[in-house]
């Protein structure tokens, strides 16, 4: 098995720690590996820059070439490969004009004012879960605390009634609405993961129609309003495929940064007393914990012609991976890379929100629902240790992503 077939098929050594294997791709000529398969792997950081630089080259419209992903999106098959603008992939996985214009769409839940007007309600939803918490003086921090961030903020600027919010974020977060995994997902887990979404469709679509006769002024009501004014159609499918990703991918680096955050702090008391001390710290460490252990490790693109990086062809119609998580911990762009440092020089020049046209939408959303969560954990509680016995384990099944199982801890009110 090739070092690329390692990766997508990863063993439990290569998911506990892959950095050693970025570390021989990055430093073995040549610095772009294949499989025979004929999927390329990109880890160097100005390798990695000028993929996602070039989108009219490397695509992220994967939808034609992958099982599955049609169906998983409702396109008819004579739509498939319709060049008509706007198409009816989703914009993740859609490119140039048809990109822009369907993020600009989503664009309005996280305009600079937007993010303002959220705060008071991110730290009441913060708040309700150290209450829950507080007196028992322990939890598994993913899942009883983190995972339940963005879960209710994103319901909330979403405009899902508060009696359904429960139910449907159980639904909503047992996985992928559809993403970079579909790619090499078995059979069952495709079967499952389908049928639960189509149970989260039906959801939708009834909410949205009913938006549609009578705005509420929410965040769905707009993106119908403005979908209307803009293009004279609703397209009522396909804005329910983009909310659905949209509240999927509110989950993956928010939760992940907040556990991983926790974890290097817990386990660097010094950084860890600083931050406490200075709450202005908390953003770079969020930054730092991101580069370091990056929640996206890589993302798909497909080759539309024939180019070249560091001198090895690479054809059109070829499958990259293009590695955010090595290209994080490269050492020719940050030194002692391995190391978690808040005091790093250009601390926010990593890629773990992405690069490029597809940088992470929500990104302003994730950042501040990070900072808000530790500025509130540290105002109420102190003393915060790893619970005795707990063990780092990485969750497994995939290599695209990188967070732990769990994440148990203890700690005191103040």
């Amino acid at each position: 098995m090739s070092l690329i077939e390692d990766l997508v098929y990863p063993t439990k050594q290569i998911i506990e720690n892959p950095y050693p294997l970025y570390k021989d791709l990055q430093t073995t000529a040549p610095y772009v590996h294949v499989s025979d398969k004929g999927e390329f792997l990109i880890t160097r950081p100005e390798d990695v820059t000028f993929v996602a630089m070039h989108p009219e080259i490397f695509s992220n419209l994967l939808g034609p070439v992958t099982p599955g992903m049609a169906e998983r999106f409702r396109v008819p098959p004579d739509k498939i490969n319709d060049p008509a603008i706007p198409t009816p992939w989703p914009t993740p996985f859609s490119d140039g004009e048809d990109h822009d214009l369907k993020r600009s769409l989503l664009q309005s839940c996280v305009r600079n004012e937007k993010i303002v007007e959220y705060e008071p309600m991110i730290r009441r939803v913060v708040n309700e879960i150290i209450d829950d918490v507080i007196k028992v003086g322990r939890c598994e921090f993913k899942q009883q605390f983190a995972r339940r961030i963005p879960a209710k903020v994103m319901l909330e600027v979403i405009g899902v009634p508060p009696e359904d919010a429960d139910e449907l974020a159980i639904s909503l977060s047992g996985g992928s609405a559809g993403g970079q995994g579909i790619r090499h997902a078995s059979a069952e887990e495709r079967k499952v993961n389908d049928e639960r979404v189509e149970n989260v469709r039906s959801y939708f679509r009834k909410l949205m129609q009913d938006r549609f006769a009578k705005p509420q002024g929410d965040f769905i009501s707009t993106l119908l309003q403005d979908k209307m004014a803009r293009d004279g159609k609703l397209d009522l499918e396909i804005m329910i495929t983009e909310v659905i990703l949209l509240y999927g991918a509110s989950f993956g680096n928010t939760v992940d940064a907040m556990a991983q955050t926790l974890y290097h702090l817990i386990t660097h008391p010094q950084t860890m007393a600083r931050v406490q001390a200075d709450p202005t710290l908390i953003p770079k460490a969020i930054e730092e914990s991101m580069r370091v252990e990056t929640p996206v490790q890589w993302v798909g693109r497909r080759v539309l012609a024939d180019t070249e990086i560091a001198g090895v062809k690479i054809p059109k119609e070829s499958f990259c991976l293009v590695m955010y998580g090595a290209a994080n911990r490269d050492e020719s762009k940050f030194e002692n890379a391995e190391v978690f440092d808040i005091d790093r020089p250009r601390i926010n020049s990593h890629m773990a929100w992405g690069y490029g046209m597809h940088r992470c939408l929500g990104a302003p959303l994730a950042r501040q629902e990070n900072r808000i969560c530790f500025e509130e954990m540290f105002r109420r509680l102190t003393n915060f240790r790893l619970a005795p016995g707990w063990q780092e384990v990485r969750a497994t099944g995939s290599s695209a992503h990188r967070d732990l199982a769990d994440l148990q801890i203890e700690f005191d009110p103040k």
